[in-house]
């Protein structure tokens, strides 16, 4: 499951890449495609992507959800919606790695064009790789889609809570600093629901 998870990752269409620069395919020329297609391939040389995900029991009330087993409760509308007819939760991580943030560093170096672009790459790569594993998971689980930290009102001060129930700085090298924001940068935490 893993590999497949991680080849499926690494097909990034140049549609998705160029949604994250804000606009549509067919207004990139084909210079850009090219610069594109040859940072794409470096980027996903040097990366190390990985993953971790974990099936929790939950406890609903009225106005929030526990994961059972952690020190989170899920307060908020929306969250609430998402999460309003599920059985399980599945809390999952994922991560590029610090050799993309070097990356990225080193390609903004070179030029800010290259930077930005590359910056979208990371991104789509990034999204594709937890694309692959709601996919992968849910060939074995109902689940009803998959919501980030930070996402409308799920708040971004969940994210520490996730990182510590999947203990992601052992299992996938993935931290938070105390301003909420992941390293390696290019990481995702999210939540699926899970019905019977």
């Amino acid at each position: 499951m893993i590999d497949d998870v991680l080849i499926v990752a690494r097909e990034i269409p140049n549609e998705k890449i160029i949604r994250f620069l804000g606009y549509e395919i067919s207004k990139a020329g084909e210079k850009t495609i090219a610069m594109i297609d040859a940072l794409k391939e470096e980027l996903i040389s040097v990366s190390q992507p990985k993953y971790v995900y974990k099936e929790f029991d939950v406890l609903k009330s009225e106005h929030s959800v526990k994961v059972v087993g952690t020190d989170i409760i899920i307060h908020g509308k929306l969250i609430q919606n998402f999460l309003k007819n599920i059985d399980k939760i599945i809390l999952m991580a994922a991560t590029l790695g610090q050799q993309v943030d070097r990356f990225l560093i080193y390609t903004q170096k070179r030029s800010i064009l290259e930077g930005t672009l590359a910056d979208a790459i990371a991104s789509a790569y990034v999204e594709n790789l937890c694309d692959a594993l709601q996919a992968t998971l849910s060939q074995e689980y109902n689940i009803n889609g998959r919501i980030s930290c930070g996402f409308h009102d799920f708040s971004i001060e969940t994210q520490p809570d996730i990182l510590k129930a999947l203990d992601t700085p052992k299992a996938i090298g993935l931290y938070c600093n105390e301003s909420l924001l992941m390293l390696p940068s290019k990481s995702v935490t999210a939540v699926m629901g899970v019905k019977f």
